[in-house]
Parts: C-alpha cells; sequence; structure tokens
C-alpha cells in the first residue's frame, strides 16, 4: 500500500521538533505494517481548527483527488484537526475518494459504522473542547488586560507612542492628526488633506492615502476613547461578518486626546451625511438607470 505521511503542529508550545517525532511514528508504523511513504506533507505552526488555512494539508487533499496514494497517515486525530465539522469533512473525503485514513495513536474505524462514528466524534470533540477552553482563558486574561486599558499589541495610531503598555502622544504625528481633522471638519476634500500633509507615512511606513484618512478620521482612540474586541471579525480564525461585539470593552479618559470633542462631532456628522448622501446617489442612479432601460425598450423599433 502507498501512502501520504501528513504532520502538523500549532504553535502552542509546539516546534519543528514535533513534526520530525510525528514523522519519525509514521514511518515506524509503516516500516511495521508493510506500507509504503509515497509523499509527506506538514504544515508548520498552523491552528488545529481551520483546515483552509494549512497548504500542506490542501496538497494532500488535491494529491489524493488524483488518487496519487491509497491512504493518509497521521500520529492521531489532533494532528487531522481539532474541530469536528473539519475532521468528518475530511473523513468524507477521503471515504468517497476510497482512500483510507490511518492514526498511530488511534484506533480509527467505518465512519458509517454507528460505534465507529460515535467513538470518534468523542476523540475529536475532546480535542475541539480542549481548543475552546484553551481560547477562552485567552480571551478572558486579554479581557482583563483590556478593561485597564492596556495597549494589546499591533501598531498604535499615529500621533501615539506606546510607552510602559500605556498611550503617549507622539506631538509631531499629532501635529499631523490635528491638520487632517481640522481639514476635514472645515469642508476639505481628501484630495486636499492629502496635498497638505504629503509625504507623511503612517505606523506600517507607507504614505498616507485615502484609505488611512477614513481610518484616522473614525478612531475614537484620538479623543481619549479605548475600545477593545469592537467588532466580531474573525471566530477561530475565520470571518465572522464584522458585526458589532456586545462584549466589547470601552474605556472613556484612558488614553491622552489629540483631538477635541468638538471637533470629532463635527467630522463624525460630516462623514455620517456623506455616507447618506453617497447611498441616497447610488440608490437613485440605479432607479434611473431600470426607468430609462424600460423606456428605451418600449420605443417603437
Amino acid at each position: 500500500m502507498n501512502a501520504a505521511a501528513y504532520a502538523r503542529y500549532s504553535t502552542d508550545k509546539q516546534t519543528d521538533n514535533s513534526i520530525a517525532y510525528q514523522m519519525s511514528k509514521i514511518y515506524e508504523y509503516c516500516a511495521k505494517h508493510n506500507i509504503t511513504v509515497a509523499a509527506s506533507y506538514a504544515d508548520e505552526a498552523a491552528t488545529g481548527t481551520n483546515t483552509e488555512d494549512r497548504v500542506d494539508f490542501l496538497k494532500m487533499i488535491a494529491a489524493a483527488t488524483n488518487r496519487e496514494f491509497e491512504a493518509v497517515i497521521i500520529y492521531d486525530i489532533t494532528r487531522g484537526s481539532r474541530d469536528v465539522g473539519d475532521w468528518f469533512s475530511f473523513r468524507k473525503t477521503m471515504s468517497r475518494l476510497k482512500i483510507k485514513v490511518i492514526s498511530v495513536e488511534d484506533k480509527l474505524g467505518d465512519i458509517l459504522n454507528p460505534n465507529d462514528f460515535l467513538v470518534e466524534l468523542i476523540n475529536v470533540g475532546i480535542g475541539q473542547h480542549a481548543v475552546l477552553t484553551t481560547r477562552q482563558k485567552s480571551i478572558d486574561g486579554v479581557a482583563v488586560k483590556a478593561k485597564e486599558g492596556i495597549f494589546l499589541g499591533g501598531y498604535p495610531p499615529l500621533g501615539y507612542e506606546i510607552e510602559d503598555q500605556t498611550y503617549v502622544i507622539n506631538e509631531r504625528e499629532a501635529a499631523t492628526v490635528r491638520i487632517i481633522f481640522d481639514m476635514y471638519a472645515k469642508g476639505e476634500s481628501y484630495a486636499a488633506i492629502l496635498d497638505r500633509v504629503a509625504g507623511v507615512k503612517g505606523k506600517r511606513g507607507k504614505l498616507l492615502g485615502k484609505n488611512s484618512l477614513n481610518s484616522i478620521l473614525k478612531n475614537e482612540r484620538y479623543v481619549g476613547i479605548y475600545t477593545w474586541n469592537k467588532r466580531y471579525i474573525k471566530e477561530m480564525r475565520q470571518y465572522a461578518g464584522g458585526g458589532l461585539n456586545p462584549n466589547c470593552v470601552r474605556l472613556e479618559g484612558i488614553i491622552p486626546p489629540i483631538i477635541d470633542m468638538n471637533t470629532w462631532e463635527r467630522v463624525q456628522k460630516r462623514m455620517s451625511d456623506n455616507k447618506k448622501n453617497s447611498t441616497f446617489k447610488a440608490k437613485r442612479e440605479y432607479l434611473l438607470t431600470g426607468l430609462m432601460s424600460v423606456n428605451v425598450a418600449a420605443q417603437p423599433s
């Protein structure tokens, strides 16, 4: 029997040594059971809860589709997946392709057999439960820090530096931020603002552009409001729609403000009005397009 060996390690206290260990156990198993390893695949620092992010896993699936081997061998179920849905999707795909899935440490049966399925479901469920427990503890720990207004990583907004995990105003950058807010509040266009601040770079080293201005003008930190986890962006590393999060942490007066509240409110009103006008304009043009099409179609040829 020809087989593909697959190994994976995540980022939680594991290293590429984990890959070597898994592979050594897989090769030992193959030698003992007269199986030839036709291909090896390994994903380093890859989550066990999202198979879509694993490059080698996807390559293995593609090779399986081409019938390049007859079996897939993993060290244990958790290396395959810690997500119940992903694991059984993988199992069903392999079953459809008539490719056997073998675990060195687990006894995998027939997923169409009720008892085999239940045992496998419990084993994968335990793995997912461990991931969810760790994730919840991590979120709770970060939330505690967020409620203290502590900087939680990434890049601070233009105009701020981080000292001892707190926000401190960078006066040179803050001057640019004040120009942007003041000009926009007075009705100036993005183009005019960008001309005025030409050559200024953001925290990532790129020149300011229209998207940069939009982000700056919407950032509540400039009036001293700290927010964390404001929106659902990702859930288990997958996009979750970006809706508002009811568990958002929002603290006022925890960050030194760069912009006064009057200027902030004028800017937000103008942005809101512009958004309403653009939406109305788009709808109006769409309706007129429909009417014009009807009129043209109604004209005699």
